[in-house]
């Protein structure tokens, strides 16, 4: 059995591909398998996946027709058999020593789920740069594993909501019989909400060993205002999920902060049209306390936020992107 079983859709990225998948076949950790799911290529991308499976064993590949990343990765987890799961991105890659550092600290303690810092990899100017995510530090705990319990108001702050930074220990993930919701964006916004708010220990390790590739068009980006209505989609089954599980209300704050944040990036990618018809969905989704302030061209929530610090001795206040630190007085 080994270790980790390394997930990768692969969707025409012939240009991308042999970088993603040096970065893996050369891990410290070497044992593991790496699945490779062609998503119905029609590039050369294939062909490549085949050349490396003659080069390394651990390597296997799955054919489907063309069904989208999430149907790729619900492939690759109906077949692994690692102890624990790596969903990666075949556009990205991966620091030589990643998947060693996030097992080790994911085995010694015990976690559910090990998540990691990021970087922008700038394809245009072909450099690695700081995300424009940043990983609030006053909000993860400062302990070795934590909980929803511990932050219920931001446990989805803590990172973006994207599997290509975290491990997974694969039996918590067959308990909860969860897959990738199969639509066409947003598809991990249900997995990894999810797996935050029901694990009973996440650690985080804080460093990039994860190098995002930004600033190249596909087919995807350019056409996502079409799909737009995806992200109510995801939210919704995060919400009638955890409702299920008896937990949204604890998380409802921290749920619908992220559905801002998500809505705000979706909107990026509307022509006029696009944007009035997610607006009107937008409107029916959110309570009238988050909805009220939400209108198209206020982006007040981005630019100036206060909230409270995981131990709730004091208050973060964010201005433009900058964070400021206060000691609450006492009541």
């Amino acid at each position: 059995m080994p270790k980790v079983s390394v997930i990768i859709p692969v969707y025409n990225v012939e240009k991308y591909l042999r970088q993603c998948l040096d970065s893996v076949v050369n891990q410290t950790l070497e044992d593991i398998e790496i699945i490779l799911v062609d998503d119905g290529s029609t590039d050369k991308s294939l062909d490549i996946c085949k050349e490396y499976t003659q080069k390394d064993n651990r390597i296997k590949i799955i054919q489907q027709q063309n069904k989208g990343a999430a149907a790729a990765r619900n492939a690759g987890l109906s077949t692994a058999q690692g102890d624990y799961l790596y969903f990666m991105d075949s556009d990205d890659f991966i620091n030589t020593d990643a998947l060693e550092k996030l097992y080790t600290q994911i085995i010694k303690t015990d976690s559910d789920i090990c998540f990691c810092k990021h970087n922008s990899y700038d394809d245009k100017e072909e450099k690695i740069k700081e995300p424009e995510f940043i990983y609030d530090l006053n909000i993860i705990p400062n302990k070795e594993t934590f909980s929803y319990a511990d932050i219920p108001d931001n446990i989805l702050q803590t990172c973006i909501p994207a599997c290509f930074i975290k491990l997974y220990k694969k039996s918590f993930i067959t308990q909860l019989g969860i897959n990738f919701q199969e639509i066409k964006t947003c598809n991990d916004v249900f997995f990894t909400y999810t797996t935050l708010i029901m694990a009973d220990k996440i650690t985080f390790l804080n460093e990039a060993l994860v190098n995002y590739r930004k600033n190249h068009t596909t087919a995807l980006s350019a056409n996502r205002g079409k799909t737009a209505e995806c992200i109510i989609l995801a939210l919704t089954k995060v919400k009638e999920y955890l409702q299920t599980q008896k937990r949204f209300d604890e998380v409802s704050e921290a749920f619908y902060i992220a559905a801002i944040s998500n809505f705000y990036y979706e909107l990026k990618f509307c022509n006029k049209i696009q944007k009035k018809n997610l607006l009107k969905q937008i409107k029916d989704f959110l309570p009238e306390k988050y909805g009220k302030n939400f209108t198209n061209g206020n982006f007040a929530e981005r630019i100036f936020s206060i909230r409270n610090s995981y131990d709730k001795t004091h208050k973060i206040i964010t201005i433009l992107g900058i964070k400021i630190k206060l000691k609450r007085g006492k009541k």
